[in-house]
């Protein structure tokens, strides 16, 4: 059950990618209301396998990832032995996890890669659909250039973006 009145997430039986979106989505909604209260996240402690912990250790990371907009404590921390919560404390709108993937595809290109080596990468991060067209967006946007190098096309950050 998810709850932006009470400021509770149920992000159970999701996957990684799911739970993700879910938690950022509701959050931003909150945030973009003026809703700065503590939010409670329910993810479970993994006793059911590692699609639980999955989702704590990339939450917290994400998390961990942008202190100027959020701060949160462990479950474990706070009362829960099991470590089955996280409780998230707003300050700041998140960015989505497509503006996340652009983050990540330019700093990965610091130098040259290819289409391949960067579906390799962030296959985890997303489908390839959404890989190619984050990396067309860079392009076009003039963040990255495309170059030929021995035959094969890269992409590279543009030192002039």
């Amino acid at each position: 059950m998810t709850s932006k009145t009470t400021g509770y997430i149920d992000l159970h039986e999701k996957t990684t990618k799911e739970a993700m979106g879910e938690f950022i989505e509701y959050y931003n909604d909150r945030v973009a209301a003026g809703n700065l209260s503590e939010i409670e996240v329910q993810h479970g402690w993994g006793s059911t396998g590692e699609g639980v912990q999955a989702i704590r250790n990339r939450l917290r990371g994400f998390l961990t990832n942008h202190p100027d907009q959020v701060s949160f404590d462990c479950g474990y921390d706070r009362f829960d032995h099991y470590d089955s919560k996280t409780f998230v404390y707003p300050k700041k709108i998140l960015p989505t996890e497509e503006n996340i993937l652009a983050d990540y595809i330019i700093d990965y290109c610091e130098t040259p890669k290819t289409e391949d080596k960067i579906l390799g990468k962030f296959l985890r991060s997303g489908d390839p659909h959404q890989i190619r067209k984050t990396i067309n967006e860079l392009v076009s946007q003039g963040i990255l250039e495309e170059k030929m190098k021995n035959k094969y096309k890269v992409y590279i950050q543009s030192p002039n973006p």
